[in-house]
């Protein structure tokens, strides 16, 4: 997120959860459209995007990738993400335990040409979820941002993690 740089105090809470994981946040990139320049929430300079493709082909090479959890939240430009994400499953390149997504519709910020979404690209994101054998098992309307009711998050699981998950979990139980 790199609009993060600009909110210290935010910036480091985030950072220090993220420790706690033995992760780290990156606040040099945005994700969206490979190359795309966009005004990310109304800053004056441009920021360049990177496409998923090729952030998880330069972070993590070789022919194939597995990510357990994809977490999404690129205000706006998630339908690119998920195209790329999709392709890389349809080709055999990626496999995703889960995929959690704030889908926007309407205005938002993009990474694209268009102005607003569409229930066509809404369509897209729920039909290509097909590709990475994932299915929807949770959705909540996002009531802190996008006036309440413009965005929601979208939750999807891989068959095999779902079963995975419930095997271990009956397993505990008998």
């Amino acid at each position: 997120d790199p609009t993060l740089a600009k909110v210290p105090k935010r910036l480091q809470t985030f950072a220090n959860a993220l420790a706690k994981f033995d992760a780290n946040v990156n606040v040099s990139f945005g994700a969206g459209k490979d190359g795309a320049l966009v005004n990310i929430m109304l800053e004056k300079n441009k920021t360049r995007l990177i496409g998923l493709r090729r952030l998880l082909m330069e972070r993590y090479p070789g022919p194939t990738r597995h990510v357990s959890i994809l977490k999404v939240d690129v205000e706006g430009a998630e339908y690119d993400v998920l195209r790329d994400a999709y392709r890389m499953c349809a080709d055999g390149e990626l496999t995703i335990d889960q995929l959690l997504v704030e889908l926007h519709a309407g205005l938002a910020i993009k990474s694209g040409n268009r102005l607003e979404y569409t229930v066509r690209d809404l369509h897209d994101a729920f039909a290509g979820a097909d590709a990475c054998n994932l299915m929807l098992h949770h959705k909540e309307r996002n009531g802190w941002g996008c006036d309440g009711y413009a965005c929601v998050e979208f939750s999807w699981v891989s068959v095999r993690h779902a079963r995975r998950t419930m095997l271990h979990a009956w397993r505990g139980v008998l």
